[in-house]
């Protein structure tokens, strides 16, 4: 664009000093008659010089070509024109192929990601991951795998408020089956129990993305009354809702160690869990308690939750789990950084088995 008007400059500004000199040379040439006209007068000369027809027709052809470069000028200034709409169209066309070529670019990548024909899903049965022999494991990033010919693993996120945006459209063309939504917590100092702000539109988009969905609660309760009234809580927000999977109870202690429920004997942990859970079951769902191996050795009884067929969510973020309980789900990462997922760096990543 910068060197055509350049090139306009030039031809214009050569045009221009062309006048110029044209009507230079015309007044010059008026000058001489005009002069000529004066000495005769002054030397008493009874004829007066005239202009000849050629002087006349030389004048008018200076006139004729000044009309000549005038036109030229404004025919260059609308071919000018003409030539930068030319170049407007071939940037247009530029940019529209290469609109085109972006699509074609998100839609192999969407081809790219999509999960592969022996991508499994939750089928309502859950097994223990003690199963897993991790030479199996193949671990090339944040989405791991497993496959022993008998066992396959299936993955899913458990996201809250705090990740912000999820695309979980995303999230299932990528192979994640299964989503933990968030329906509330408990506040760790006054005990009011608070809806997330974001179960709702979560839910409804998690479930037009066809993924299998499962909810947990955050819990402070300092009693199983409390944990109860938890329970209650979350059965009234799912009631009508898909659940294929688990609902989870989460308890953990306070970042300063200044929670109401952080100091209570440890069979109350348990006590409150399976509370919980068994109203949880009671009314038809999956329970789930959720813990790390510093809780399941510390603070719960685990052959509790085992006996009473209540699945165990195991965090454990090094090295492979070997416990003495069986769990049902293995969250592996609480730092992935996940595409879809606004909230970098500290995504849960959860894996379960299913039978082949």
């Amino acid at each position: 664009m910068d060197k055509l008007r350049k090139r306009e400059y030039i031809v214009l500004g050569s045009l221009v000093a062309l006048i110029i000199i044209s009507a230079i040379y015309l007044n010059t040439l008026k000058k001489k008659e005009a002069q000529e006209l004066l000495n005769n007068v002054v030397n008493n000369k009874p004829e007066v010089t005239e202009v000849t027809d050629n002087t006349l027709e030389d004048v008018d052809d200076l006139r004729k070509e000044k009309a000549r470069i005038l036109k030229l000028i404004e025919y260059k200034a609308i071919d000018s024109n003409s030539d930068v709409d030319e170049e407007a169209e071939e940037e247009e066309e530029i940019e529209e192929e290469d609109e085109d070529a972006d699509e074609d670019k998100e839609k192999e990548e969407e081809e790219d990601i999509k999960p592969q024909n022996n991508y499994a899903s939750y089928n309502g049965d859950y097994v223990y991951c003690n199963n897993m022999n991790f030479s199996y494991l193949d671990e090339p990033g944040w989405m791991i795998s497993y496959d022993d010919g008998t066992y396959t693993s299936i993955l899913g996120l458990d996201v809250s408020e705090y990740n912000g945006y999820v695309d979980f459209y995303s999230l299932k063309q990528q192979g994640f089956d299964f989503v933990i939504l968030r329906v509330g917590w408990r506040g760790s100092t006054e005990g009011g129990i608070y809806k997330d702000k974001n179960f709702e539109d979560y839910y409804a988009e998690a479930v037009n993305a066809g993924l299998n969905i499962g909810y947990y609660f955050f819990s402070q309760a300092v009693n199983d009354d409390e944990a109860i009234e938890e329970a209650e809580f979350v059965l009234d927000q799912i009631a009508g809702k898909q659940c294929n999977m688990f609902v989870a109870y989460d308890m953990e202690t306070s970042i300063d160690r200044d929670g109401r429920s952080d100091y209570l004997l440890y069979a109350q942990y348990t006590s409150n869990a399976l509370s919980f859970s068994n109203c949880i079951a009671n009314n038809g769902y999956k329970p789930m308690v959720y813990t790390n191996l510093d809780w399941a050795y510390n603070y719960y009884d685990c052959s509790a939750f085992n006996d009473n067929d209540i699945a165990i969510w195991l965090a454990q973020y090094s090295g492979y789990p070997s416990v003495s309980f069986g769990y049902a789900m293995w969250q592996y990462t609480a730092s992935a950084s996940i595409s879809g997922v606004a909230l970098k760096g500290m995504t849960d990543v959860n894996l379960m088995l299913v039978e082949k």
